[in-house]
């Protein structure tokens, strides 16, 4: 039923989430090995505000996830 297809979704967010980490992970490692001048730089700054949006869409995904487990397992 419903409850079994919504368990079945959550699951793939989940391997949707470890994705996104790994994504990240890779991203603040080329960030690292920038130099200081591109990090405090314009490249630098952009390149951390799209961090912080795929932090953000992982984090929101991490919540759904977590409030929806919550809930069918009342």
């Amino acid at each position: 039923g419903a409850i079994k297809k919504v368990t079945r979704l959550a699951t793939q967010i989940v391997g949707i989430i470890e994705d996104l980490n790994e994504v990240l992970e890779n991203e603040q490692s080329y960030f690292d090995e920038r130099s200081e001048e591109w990090q405090c730089g314009e490249k630098g700054d952009e390149f951390q505000d799209r961090l912080y949006a795929l932090e953000e869409f992982k984090d929101a995904l991490d919540n759904a996830v977590y409030d929806i487990n919550d809930t069918i397992e009342g």
